[in-house]
């Protein structure tokens, strides 16, 4: 266990000094071996501040991939559906990892590159994709993001049956003033889609629109 507690501490080291400039930061976490991780699974993590490794030889890399994770608290999302949000949150690991580390191993390239395109126009999104369980939304958000051409065709068919549905979950939340990210059905997709339709990503749009055609499709 030395071994992984020091890799531990490098790869937090390395992340805080990115993070630095955003002012964000990793507190003390805890790493452990579980050969239980799923199948094609090197490292997963465990709330609040835990990474969980498949065998003691991981690279470093991963740990600091799962160290993202942990920072934005990353929600589950259903198998067997297309999230943006996981597209944005495991593409953002992937991104920090391998710009810490070169020789990291891309496991998720679609996310890296959406996140690298998006790092070209505004360095901060590494700030607003951490916190983007946080992003307020507001009814009429939904029939924006049905009306936005830079909205997917597979996301819109799984919401436009449900957007009034969406936009009663929505106006309840804000009249409560519940912030839980999990109260609104949906809510990390509609999050995700609201940080991407934004217009300061206009001027590469069309890299954008292939890679979600090609994550989608």
């Amino acid at each position: 266990m030395a071994e992984l507690s020091f890799k531990l501490a490098s790869a937090q080291q390395k992340v805080n000094e990115f993070l630095q400039k955003y002012q964000l930061f990793i507190g003390e976490c805890q790493i452990k071996v579980d050969p239980e991780v799923g199948e094609g699974t090197l490292a997963t993590w465990q709330r609040p501040c835990v990474v969980v490794v498949k065998k003691p030889d991981v690279p470093e890399s991963v740990i600091a991939h799962e160290l993202v994770h942990i920072l934005q608290q990353t929600l589950e999302v259903f198998a067997g559906y297309r999230w943006l949000y996981a597209l944005l949150s495991e593409g953002l690991a992937e991104f920090i990892a391998q710009k810490l580390y070169p020789e990291h191993k891309i496991k998720h390239k679609l996310g890296r590159d959406l996140i690298s395109v998006l790092y070209a126009l505004d360095k901060n999104i590494v700030k607003e994709i951490i916190w983007l369980d946080n992003l307020k939304l507001a009814p009429q958000d939904i029939d924006l993001l049905l009306a936005s051409p830079n909205v997917h065709p597979y996301w819109k068919e799984i919401i436009e049956n449900e957007a009034e549905h969406l936009k009663r979950n929505i106006q309840r939340a804000l009249q409560g003033k519940i912030d839980d990210p999990t109260f609104i059905s949906l809510g990390e997709d509609l999050r995700a889609w609201k940080f991407l339709i934004n217009p300061r990503f206009d001027s590469r749009r069309s890299e954008v629109q292939q890679i979600l055609a090609e994550f989608f499709d």
